[in-house]
């Protein structure tokens, strides 16, 4: 009896999935044909069409090691900053998170991008509804309680790039990108409102933190 109702509700759980991946599906070719997202729709055609190219990334698999450590120097020395083990729990109280917070944070997200390490892309949790921020506020709650997060989100995913000037086999003719866990993006942001307030203390030669303020602003 028991194995018969669990065939049932794993019939009844298959049914929703599929009707849940078209009602998605639809939502997702309607905001792709609105003229704000049409540069989302591009990308995503340009990708699929470089996939079936093959006109991606064409170094020498064998040589992956030298690659890695000239990317390595691209990005600069490792992280030499301090981890500190007295955190004042005190101020937990003043990060709690809320639903709605998330879903602001979620409806930010880029679409269109390639997912971090974890593969779940930004469509995942943009079309996620009402579930999604309900889910991602009790996970991040409980990060906020622990000062501490996964450490899947310590990692990237680093791509190379082709610059489209001189042989695509040199890697210095790529650039690196990195490619963040999605979740983690949404987290920051939530983090990140709320302590907006600490922004005006900062030095106006930090450019890190700040809205609206590129690389020209920085030279200036």
């Amino acid at each position: 009896a028991a194995f018969r109702q669990l065939t049932v509700l794993n019939r009844e759980m298959r049914t929703l999935v599929a009707n849940r991946r078209t009602e998605v599906f639809d939502e997702l070719a309607n905001d792709l044909g609105l003229p704000q997202n049409s540069s989302v729709l591009m990308r995503m055609v340009s990708t699929v069409q470089a996939r079936k190219s093959r006109t991606g990334c064409r170094l020498d698999n064998e040589k992956i090691d030298e690659h890695a450590n000239h990317f390595k120097g691209t990005f600069g020395m490792e992280p030499n900053g301090q981890t500190f083990s007295n955190i004042d729990l005190g101020r937990v109280e003043e990060l709690a998170i809320s639903v709605e917070e998330v879903e602001v944070a979620i409806k930010k997200l880029r679409l269109g991008r390639a997912p971090g390490i974890d593969g779940l892309t930004a469509e995942f949790y943009y079309y996620g509804g009402k579930s999604m921020g309900t889910v991602l506020k009790v996970i991040f709650s409980r990060f906020s309680e622990y000062c501490s997060i996964p450490d899947e989100w310590r990692m990237a995913t680093v791509v190379p790039i082709y610059k489209k000037k001189g042989s695509d086999r040199d890697v210095q003719n790529y650039r690196p990108i990195s490619l963040t866990c999605n979740c983690r993006r949404i987290y920051e942001r939530v983090i990140r409102s709320k302590i907006d307030y600490l922004v005006p203390q900062l030095s106006n030669v930090q450019g890190g933190f700040r809205s609206q303020r590129s690389t020209l602003h920085q030279v200036f």
